[in-house]
């Protein structure tokens, strides 16, 4: 039990009791979770009890609230200053006793046509080393109002409607994961089901794909021939100190993906014969803050078959530096 967490972005608390001390509301400033820092958090399947606020946070702080439980607290989510919303939120109001019940680290399915189990607010899920199929969510003591949110960031799986779920525009079967993801339309990292006359009803999901991953990231490039991970929205490629060649990227997760490369100091040039990726008219680029070379550019995964591996990077579009000019020396004309 804690009263008042203090902590930096890039935490995350999950499966927590925060109760107040004082027995009662306090209706002064007391938080369950305090996030003094610039970054990000994730705050899944936690109690919290008797609190001004769930969670406080400095501004450009980006929070997911997720499967949490409030009971007797004025406000879910405030900030020391600015208007930041948190950019997932859910809740599980007037059910207390799954805030008692387990939040597993990685729930990992063994097999195909698992049942994931369901008596807890909600589960990372793994396909475990492998692609695993026909996945679908139990029905167990769960309760009528009951909301259950599915974390994939590891192997993938496929969950399915079967005969304990409506998944409504979603279709009947969803795909997550990240890590060696088959081919589907949409492969989704999070999702969260509400459960009602004995089905689970998917209400929202977020995938990996265009803007789903958010963010920049300056990518630090060692060596030639390096593979460059695209684990943003945003790149920034700096040459650490030389300029680096025969550059590749990393596979896309699905269809749809975007990503843009920004070059702005120390260059790094692509593999122009990289099986992945496919450049336009311009040729290979190269990235750097130096003059007439590649500024941005933006590219998009598409036409993945059967694995990751068989889609391409497709240059969408790209912004050149401009080139300097030299200054011509003036000419007195000798009569």
């Amino acid at each position: 039990m804690w009263d008042t967490t203090l902590a930096g972005g890039g935490n995350t608390f999950a499966h927590n009791l925060f109760q107040s001390s004082t027995g009662s509301y306090d209706p002064g400033t007391r938080v369950g979770i305090a996030i003094d820092l610039y970054g990000a958090g994730l705050v899944v399947g936690n109690y919290f009890e008797r609190y001004q606020y769930h969670v406080r946070a400095q501004p450009a702080v980006n929070v997911q609230l997720i499967a949490n439980h409030d009971d007797n607290n004025d406000a879910r989510y405030g900030l020391v200053t600015g208007s930041l919303v948190p950019s997932i939120v859910t809740y599980d109001r007037g059910v207390e006793a799954f805030a008692l019940a387990p939040l597993s680290d990685t729930y990992n399915l063994s097999g195909n046509k698992e049942k994931i189990w369901t008596s807890g607010s909600a589960a990372f899920v793994s396909g475990n080393g492998s692609y695993r199929t026909g996945t679908y969510l139990g029905t167990d003591n769960a309760r009528v109002g009951q909301m259950f949110v599915i974390l994939a960031t590891s192997w993938p799986f496929e969950l399915v409607e079967s005969t304990t779920g409506d998944f409504g525009q979603f279709g009947s079967s969803m795909i997550f994961g990240k890590q060696g993801v088959s081919y589907a339309p949409t492969v989704y990292r999070a999702a969260a089901f509400i459960h009602h006359g004995g089905k689970w009803y998917c209400v929202w999901a977020t995938a990996w794909g265009p803007g789903a991953d958010g963010g920049t990231m300056v990518s630090f490039v060692k060596h030639n021939n390096v593979t460059i991970h695209v684990t943003h929205r945003v790149h920034y490629l700096h040459g650490n100190g030389s300029h680096r060649t025969g550059c590749r990227l990393s596979n896309g997760v699905c269809d749809g993906q975007r990503v843009t490369l920004i070059g702005y100091t120390w260059g790094v040039a692509l593999d122009g014969s990289a099986s992945n990726v496919e450049f336009g008219s311009a040729g290979v680029p190269n990235f750097s803050g130096a003059s007439g070379a590649v500024q941005a550019m933006e590219l998009v995964w598409l036409g993945a078959r059967e694995q990751v591996g068989d889609g391409k990077w497709y240059e969408v579009s790209r912004t050149m530096r401009p080139k300097l000019k030299r200054k011509l020396k003036s000419v007195t004309k000798v009569s």
